[in-house]
């Protein structure tokens, strides 16, 4: 396969400090499917998440086997379904993004869908298995759904109008934007639980884990935020080694360590579940991804008009960087670059 530097590409499918191993755009999907088996810079992020995901199947299977709760057999699947929903979401995201801009947009709005789906799921799971009851009686469990639910929208909404919104070189304020939803997602859920590992870290087994999971994602999101190493060294870890690929290691950590954090809470607290607990959370999680669905479909139709004015302007340049090329791409290649949308 022919890849691309990152002056030919448009500069929304480019990374900062990324430079070369750019897929054509525009290319038939069967093109995308076999990217999967050589190396460019999306190589490696996409099968982070595809291993993440059949490693936290294999772990849910696991679990299964070692209980006999049908609730908690039927939360296990409910938590490893957001896990593997994240994973999958974004693996096909990075598969697929640069083959045209609505494949971008389209992708990476589901791709913030799985992270924001995951964050209720978790929360969902935090609260009815790992709380601490005398903190919880600051809100009653109503309260607490209803401002997980508000805040995983908040969340995919200003990720997803961060996207169509700004532009490269993005602003300071984007970053912010950006992280600040997931990060308000996922301290409203986890600090209850960061009180109990302060408080007794060996009180129950499943704390380790947690403080597993809590770690995993601080450096998840510090590797994401300092994108570190190729800040200090442009273009050495295009293919292998980028801020990029590490974030997603951690990210999938992060989701290992906590279903085993809380399955280990699941066990102890089997007895207390009943039915309609677990029919309040399956429609719960029915209505926020119903929901997620509605902000992605309006939010394509805001952005695409929008992102397709904006690079209808780059294109021209676009093109006279390929008149200037040393050769090194050929005609194909460049008629095939000519249809960017």
């Amino acid at each position: 396969m022919s890849y691309l530097q990152h002056s030919d590409v448009l500069d929304i499918y480019v990374e900062p400090y990324i430079q070369s191993g750019f897929r054509l755009p525009n290319q038939p999907y069967s093109y995308y499917y076999r990217s999967l088996f050589s190396l460019h810079n999306e190589t490696l992020s996409v099968w982070t998440h595809l291993v993440g995901a059949f490693i936290i199947i294999l772990q849910m299977l696991n679990h299964i086997q070692l209980t006999s709760s049908p609730y908690i057999i039927s939360y296990i699947i409910y938590n490893g379904i957001g896990a593997c929903v994240m994973l999958l979401c974004s693996a096909q995201a990075h598969l697929f993004h640069s083959r045209n801009l609505q494949d971008h947009l389209r992708l990476f709005y589901l791709d913030y869908l799985g992270i924001n789906f995951y964050g209720f799921i978790s929360g969902i799971v935090h609260y009815r298995f790992s709380r601490v009851d005398s903190v919880y009686e600051l809100f009653n469990e109503s309260t607490y759904y209803s401002l997980l639910s508000c805040l995983s929208l908040y969340s995919l909404s200003i990720a997803c109008f961060c996207k169509f919104y700004y532009r490269r070189p993005y602003p300071f304020v984007h970053k912010i934007l950006q992280c600040s939803g997931v990060l308000i997602v996922y301290v409203y859920q986890i600090w209850p639980i960061i009180l109990q590992i302060i408080a007794c870290y060996n009180c129950k087994s499943s704390l380790k884990w947690h403080f597993a999971e809590v770690l995993s994602f601080i450096a998840s999101g510090t590797v994401f935020v300092l994108k570190f190493p190729e800040r200090f060294h442009p273009g050495t870890f295009d293919l292998i080694g980028q801020s990029h690929h590490t974030f997603h290691g951690f990210i999938f950590l992060m989701g290992f360590f906590q279903s085993e954090a809380t399955y280990r809470d699941m066990l102890q607290l089997k007895d207390q579940i009943k039915l309609q607990h677990l029919q309040k959370d399956i429609i719960y999680a029915c209505v926020i991804l119903t929901l997620e669905l509605l902000i992605i479909y309006v939010s394509l139709r805001l952005g695409f008009i929008r992102l397709e004015k904006h690079y209808e302007k780059h294109l021209e340049k676009l093109h006279q960087n390929f008149n200037r090329n040393d050769g090194n791409i050929t005609s194909d290649d460049y008629e095939s670059i000519k249809k960017i949308e």
